[in-house]
């Protein structure tokens, strides 16, 4: 069986596949048939390899908007501290700074409990192959 990667227009096809772009114009970009897109989709490992890529891109994508939301909390901070701003700006500010502290909270929660789940079927799946 071939790699999962066969080719340049391979790395092109997965490229463009993970970006969400259509088979159709995906298989215009790589100078292939769209039957061909759809005969490389039809291989677990290609599947793999453009869900690895989109992992990827996924993954670049967070942080960058890590950095910018890093910066954004330090702005509104300093509308919310800022006397000189007029009060409906300090209050928007104190607003979006309270909504996105209780997100940001309960997704680390869920983070948290997720993991812990994660742990106790990977402990009762190890049981299990032990006995």
């Amino acid at each position: 069986m071939a790699g999962p990667v066969r080719s340049e227009r391979d790395h092109v096809l997965v490229g463009l596949l993970a970006l969400g772009v259509s088979q159709a114009a995906a298989a215009r970009e790589a100078g292939c048939s769209e039957r061909t897109v759809r005969r490389r989709l039809a291989d677990p490992a290609f599947v793999t390899a453009v869900d690895a890529e989109r992992l990827r891109i996924a993954e670049q994508v967070l942080d960058a908007l890590m950095i910018g939301a890093r910066a954004a909390v330090r702005r509104l901070h300093r509308l919310v501290d800022d006397d000189e701003q007029p009060a409906r700006v300090q209050v928007a500010a104190a607003r979006a700074l309270l909504s996105s502290a209780v997100s940001w909270r309960d997704q680390v929660e869920l983070d948290q409990r997720l993991s812990a789940v994660e742990a106790a079927v990977a402990a009762r799946n190890t049981l299990r192959a032990v006995q």
